[in-house]
């Protein structure tokens, strides 16, 4: 599956910066698998094992493990849809920003590099609570690895890739 983009839209007028985002204008990428769904208020009925659902509206506070204030209604809605569809299966990968090498980010709280991996089992304890069963759920932390680019709050986020659909 390839998808065209056409182009970025530029919002600066410093002629280096402007040259350097230029270049982002050329170029192609091709994506495989899995296929990357960007979920917001909507949550698809034709999930595939396989698929990566990056969860936009649900991002962490930053150096800890909790959510902004923005994203309860996201997580709500995603417990509502996981509560429903009892036949998804599925691993939450924690990610952090802001890190070299794809390294590990320090959680505030506690001082502990395990910043990536609380913020998934956060998520995961959050939805057993309120009704998605454990037996469904695995969570992992990718640390640094995955960086999205843009404003670091893109990166304070988890993702939930579809293990399996029962029948």
């Amino acid at each position: 599956r390839t998808n065209g983009k056409v182009e970025i839209a530029l919002t600066t007028t410093e002629q280096a910066l402007f040259n350097e985002l230029r270049t982002l204008n050329r170029k192609v990428t091709i994506v495989i698998a899995p296929k990357k769904l960007i979920a917001g208020s909507f949550y698809g009925e034709d999930l595939k094992t396989g698929d990566l659902i990056n969860l936009k509206g649900l991002n962490f506070k930053m150096g800890l493990r909790y959510l902004t204030p923005e994203s309860t209604k996201t997580l709500k809605e995603l417990t509502a849809y996981l509560v429903k569809r009892k036949d998804i299966f599925f691993t939450i990968n924690g990610h952090v920003c802001c890190t070299d090498n794809g390294r590990e980010s320090k959680d505030k709280e506690t001082g502990k590099l395990n910043l990536s991996t609380v913020r998934a089992k956060y998520i995961r304890d959050y939805l057993v609570k309120n009704g998605v069963d454990a037996k469904r759920i695995r969570y992992q932390g990718m640390k640094g690895q995955y960086n999205l680019g843009g404003d670091d709050s893109e990166d304070r986020r988890v993702e939930l890739l579809v293990r399996y659909i029962s029948k």
